[in-house]
């Protein structure tokens, strides 16, 4: 679910969320321990929860 918002998010509006703070890049839902985190690619780690 979180990706399909971000994604129409990103067609519809042009807007990347949630930005990883650290590299201000747009980040990915993923599985991490079994727990869903925003994934930021470029440092390779959780950025935040998704709530």
């Amino acid at each position: 679910m979180a990706e399909a918002v971000r994604s129409d998010l990103a067609a519809r509006l042009r807007i990347v969320r949630p930005l990883c703070p650290n590299h201000r890049t747009g980040t990915h839902p993923k599985a991490v321990s079994d727990r869903a985190v925003w994934w930021c690619t470029p440092g390779a780690r959780a950025s935040e929860p998704v709530c």
